[in-house]
């Protein structure tokens, strides 16, 4: 099998696990950023659309939202005990 467990290229995935990880959670950081950058750029550019829509608590709710998001699965990397029991699935 090319990409089996006994494969170079599985054995190299083997090696680099948390390295790879690390660099999700970077990505998860950098994804949620834009996010939260696309929405504000919206608001600014449609400001005077948006009036009479009243959605200045809308935005700051999905913001808080993705920030949210993105920030548990930091939290549930911190080595304490409830978050430490925790299996993967549980995460």
């Amino acid at each position: 099998e090319v990409f089996g467990d006994d494969s170079s290229i599985g054995e190299l995935i083997r090696r680099n696990v948390e390295k790879i990880s690390f660099f999700t959670y970077g990505m998860g950081c950098v994804a949620s950023s834009v996010a939260i950058c696309n929405m504000i750029q919206i608001e600014r550019t449609f400001h005077i659309e948006l009036l009479r829509f009243g959605p200045f608590l809308k935005f700051w709710g999905t913001k808080v939202l993705v920030s949210i998001a993105f920030l548990q699965t930091i939290v549930f990397m911190l080595p304490v005990p409830p978050f430490s029991d925790m299996s993967t699935v549980q995460m």
